[in-house]
């Protein structure tokens, strides 16, 4: 049995510092804004081929992130275990829990191809289907990848090496920025043009890739002499351990994500004015989403490792240290969201000159990036406490929060405030409603958190 170490650090800075906090997210950081980056760049690409492909993709993304987002929540959790073993000293156990995942995401296939043949004519509006599904039908198919690569991912997560992953991320992703150019547009006499099912083409290889990259790093000799990298062998017991505490994760997200889904969908049937708001301020959330995504993660495994090494006073200091930086870099986001919005704008509605009402949408989204930017505060402070409660194996609290509030505190005023009224809502009032769902959530969280039941979650037990 190995020894328990009772101090440790994953840094060179002081531990749960708020340099540690920036040294461990801001690779994940990285890896996030270079995935939301190329989400956003094929959003743009696809502007420019058509408006109607850009709100096709940005709908069938949505059903498409219900589904990933949900086996990433549950492959994901393997970081958790990674995390606290490595805090326990227990290096052997480290690999066993990604394993458990890998097959989990493979055999998820079963699930998703069928749900990639028959699903989306049922659940992408009839006008957007025939851009819609070219996209939606082999991205669906191909999630089983997300979640490999997510499994992978979490061995090198848990331990703070998240600079691994960071590389693949932005390798990845460069290549599916040179095919989306490619294979969108096509090239005269050599690729036809693809338009949306070459966006998702282009997706698929890149995911790929990354996975391949991942899984070379992750059975590299010293990884395999080290941690048992190679000892793949299905354990079920294992696999349902991760599931019990991943599982509720999953459904909290797919049930969020599938609220913005509907949300987007039912601004479809308003006009087209509402959609295109909700579609470009999905997208721009989706770009600095990264804020977020890095802090969570970081939040996640430094609190994880604590867990491990039973340092309870070392997981306040973390969420403390991440609130701070998150505020920083939330003053920093006000840059682009409040103080030079129209660069954001011209982006996307610069060369559409045939939009009949070009002036008012303009308007409108200098209002919402208001809204949107608020949202990433309260946001981000959902995701801190919500990653010390993940890394305790709270995940059925954080579940039913994010299953619920989003209905109760965001689509239902929605719809009472903008969809139902005839004439309709004001499409400015979108983002600025989501914030209460973002507030409400935050509050919840931080409930949760000063309870302290996080101090007897041991999930490797």
């Amino acid at each position: 049995m190995e020894k328990k170490p009772t101090n440790f650090n994953l840094t060179r800075f002081s531990a749960g510092s708020s340099r540690e906090i920036l040294h461990i997210a801001f690779p994940l950081m990285l890896a996030s804004i270079s995935a939301n980056f190329m989400l956003f760049c094929d959003r743009i690409i696809l502007a420019h081929f058509s408006l109607d492909a850009m709100n096709a993709v940005a709908i069938a993304t949505m059903m498409i992130s219900v589904f990933q987002f949900g086996l990433i929540a549950i492959a994901s959790i393997a970081e958790v275990f990674v995390g606290q073993y490595n805090g326990a000293g227990l290096k052997r156990k480290m690999a066993e829990p990604v394993w458990q995942m890998i097959w989990l995401s493979l055999f998820s296939a079963l699930l998703f191809i069928p749900l990639a043949l028959y699903s989306g004519q049922w659940i992408i509006p009839h006008d957007y289907q025939a851009l819609g599904l070219p996209f939606y039908q082999p991205l669906t198919a191909a999630t089983p990848l997300v979640g490999v690569s997510a499994a992978i991912s979490a061995f090198f997560i848990g331990r703070g090496k998240t600079r691994l992953v960071m590389y693949s991320t932005i390798a990845a992703n460069v290549l599916n920025l040179g095919l989306d150019i490619i294979l969108i547009f096509g090239v005269p006499h050599l690729v036809p043009a693809m338009g949306t099912l070459g966006a998702a083409i282009a997706s698929i290889f890149a995911q790929s890739i990354q996975v391949l990259i991942l899984f070379l790093l992750f059975l590299n000799e010293k990884n395999r002499k080290k941690y048992g990298t190679d000892i793949s062998y299905f354990n079920p017991s294992v696999m349902w351990n991760c599931i019990r505490i991943g599982a509720p994760n999953a459904i909290g997200h797919m049930v969020d994500i599938g609220a913005w889904a509907f949300l987007i969908s039912i601004m479809a049937r308003v006009s087209n004015l509402h959609v295109t708001v909700t579609s470009i301020g999905t997208t721009i959330y989706i770009l600095f989403a990264f804020v977020t995504d890095g802090l969570w993660k970081s939040v996640t495994t430094l609190s994880a490792n604590f867990f491990g090494a039973q340092n309870w006073r070392m997981v306040r200091r973390v969420t403390w240290s991440a609130t701070r930086v998150l505020f920083i870099l939330m003053l920093l986001l006000a840059i682009p969201l409040l103080i030079f919005p129209d660069v954001l704008i011209h982006v996307f509605v610069s060369s559409q000159g045939n939009i009949p009402n070009l002036v008012e949408l303009k308007d409108t989204l200098r209002v919402a990036m208001v809204g949107l930017w608020v949202f990433f505060i309260a946001d981000g402070l959902s995701w801190i406490f919500a990653g010390v409660l993940t890394a305790a194996g709270d995940t059925i609290f954080v579940m039913i929060i994010s299953s619920t509030s989003v209905w109760i505190f965001a689509v239902l005023p929605v719809y009472i405030w903008i969809v139902h009224p005839l004439p309709h809502g004001s499409a400015k009032l979108i983002f600025f409603i989501v914030t209460i769902y973002s507030s409400v959530n935050a509050a919840l969280f931080y409930w949760r958190y000063q309870q302290e039941t996080w101090r007897n979650a041991l999930i490797m037990k």
